[in-house]
């Protein structure tokens, strides 16, 4: 996705507390390594970047005060006890708060970030958010999950077959692990390319100008959309030397490289 300067957006992820959160930035500049953004927060004046990249893991909107709100955004309510409070979940899903269909709309007709890929871990609390996800209810459901929490919650509320089982699962960390893929070494040549395969790091004779000769072929496609055929930003082919290199959107909405076998 692309931002624009002194810009002012709503962006809404998960932390490592398996909390949802909500930031409201406004973007000052465009990092040239990985083309992630510079923000200073509301409310702030220290300039920042997001731990993560924004990749498939956060929802993005433009402007400040959205109607879309997260759990902890709730009103506080009285309970039995005589004391006000409020639950906010830490189920490491986004936790919104009104009907599933306000939330679905919402996000279809407002989210500007089009590689994000968790919608099977949007849940919808109406107006007040009960324990043990009691009040949770999945948006959209036909979506596949892995999501321990998400299964549950669709087993409880006769959800379960509305979507296809997802039998196992590869990660990119999995695969860097194993030794078929790698970080790029010549990022700086185009942010988009993070990860290479292995098996074309070797064809380039693990060669850093190279690959560097490779990246700025990528990134000069990238720049003129020059794609082939069908191509597009998420998936194209280009020739250098005697290679055949293929560039496909990965699960960090970024780019990985390879040679065609290696699909």
């Amino acid at each position: 996705m692309e931002w624009n300067i002194d810009e002012r957006y709503t962006v809404i992820g998960i932390s490592s507390m398996a909390m949802t959160w909500k930031h409201e930035i406004t973007v000052k500049g465009i990092s040239p390594i990985d083309n992630e953004p510079y923000f200073v927060a509301k409310g702030k004046r220290k300039q920042q970047k997001f731990n993560e990249p924004i990749g498939r893991d956060m929802l993005v909107f433009k402007g400040w005060d959205i109607q879309l709100k997260i759990d902890d955004e709730q009103e506080p309510y009285d309970s039995e006890t005589g004391f006000t409070h409020k639950v906010i979940c830490g189920n490491a899903c986004f936790n919104f708060m009104g009907s599933p269909e306000f939330v679905r709309s919402f996000i279809n007709n407002n989210n500007i970030n089009e590689h994000f890929a968790r919608w099977d871990t949007i849940l919808a609390h109406g107006n007040q958010v009960s324990g043990n996800d009691e009040s949770a209810i999945p948006v959209y459901p036909e979506e596949p999950t892995t999501h321990a929490v998400v299964k549950r919650i669709r087993e409880k509320k006769g959800m379960a077959d509305k979507a296809p089982e997802i039998v196992s699962t590869y990660t990119r960390n999995q695969a860097i692990d194993d030794g078929i893929l790698m970080p790029n070494p010549a990022r700086f040549k185009c942010p988009e390319c993070d990860i290479i395969t292995t098996n074309l790091w070797q064809a380039l004779d693990e060669d850093e100008q190279k690959l560097q000769a490779v990246m700025e072929r990528a990134q000069e496609i990238l720049d003129t959309e020059d794609f082939e055929g069908d191509n597009d930003k998420d998936f194209f082919v280009f020739h250098w030397d005697i290679h055949e290199i293929w560039c496909v959107r990965n699960e960090n909405a970024k780019l990985t490289l390879m040679k065609s076998e290696d699909y």
